[in-house]
C-alpha cells in the first residue's frame, strides 16, 4: 500500500479549523468573544511547539460539553459550507496521488467531529484525527486517542496493523513543526509554507519544500 498522508491545518485548508470554528460560533453569536482571545494563547503554544493538548481539546470542546450535539451539528453545516469549502486548496495534488492509485489519507489533530465530514469532502479514503471521550452521549473535553506529534504515528501504524496493511512507501505533507516525528517516518516528506525553524529543518534534511 502507498499511502498519501497530508496534514489539514494550514496544508489542505487555507486557515485553521478550529480558529475557524470558533471565530464563526462568535460571529454567529454562540460563544462569548472571550473564547477567541484564549484561543489565540493556544495558538501561539502551537506555532512555538509547546502546546499542553490535553488542556486545548478541554477547551476546544467547549460547544460539544456546553450544547445540544442536534443543535451544534446545524451549526456545523452551515460552517463547512461557508468557512472550509472555499478555504480547500492543493486538490491537484490529491487529483495526482490518486491518478497513481496511492491511499489518500487526512491525519490531523483536528477533533473528529470536525475533521471526518472535512475528509467526506476532500474525498479522502481514510481521515485519522483526535478521538473525543464521549460519556452517556456527552462529550467530556477528555480524548481518548490524540492525533497530535508522535500521536499521529501511533495512529496511523495502529490503523494499518488493524487492517492487516504494510505501507510500501509513504508521502506526508504538513506545515507544521509538531509533525516532525512523521515526517521523520515519511519517505517522501514535504513541507507546505513551513515557518523558519520547520524550513531549515527541511533545508538541511533535503526534504521537498512547497511555498
Amino acid at each position: 500500500m502507498k499511502l498519501a498522508l497530508f496534514d489539514l491545518d494550514q496544508t489542505l485548508l487555507d486557515g485553521d479549523t478550529e480558529t475557524l470554528w470558533f471565530q464563526y460560533l462568535v460571529k454567529e453569536g454562540y460563544l462569548e468573544v472571550d473564547h477567541l482571545k484564549e484561543h489565540k494563547n493556544f495558538s501561539l503554544d502551537y506555532e512555538q511547539g509547546v502546546l499542553d493538548f490535553s488542556e486545548y481539546v478541554n477547551f476546544i470542546l467547549h460547544p460539544l460539553k456546553e450544547f445540544d450535539l442536534e443543535t451544534v451539528q446545524s451549526w456545523r453545516e452551515l460552517f463547512l459550507q461557508e468557512e472550509i469549502q472555499p478555504r480547500l486548496r492543493f486538490q491537484h495534488l490529491l487529483a495526482e496521488h490518486s491518478e497513481q492509485k496511492h491511499t489518500l489519507v487526512l491525519i490531523t489533530a483536528t477533533h473528529d467531529f470536525l475533521a471526518d465530514p472535512i475528509g467526506r469532502m476532500l474525498k479522502m479514503d481514510l481521515t485519522l484525527s483526535s478521538k473525543p471521550e464521549i460519556v452517556d452521549g456527552r462529550y467530556t473535553g477528555k480524548v481518548t486517542q490524540s492525533c497530535f506529534r508522535e500521536g499521529k504515528v501511533e495512529m496511523l501504524e495502529e490503523n494499518l496493523n488493524l487492517r492487516g496493511d504494510l505501507a510500501e512507501e509513504i508521502w506526508f505533507y504538513t506545515d507544521s513543526q509538531n509533525d516532525l516525528p512523521l515526517l521523520e517516518r515519511s519517505d517522501h516528506p514535504i513541507v507546505v509554507e513551513p515557518d523558519d525553524r520547520l524550513r531549515e529543518i527541511a533545508q538541511n534534511s533535503g526534504w521537498k519544500i512547497i511555498m
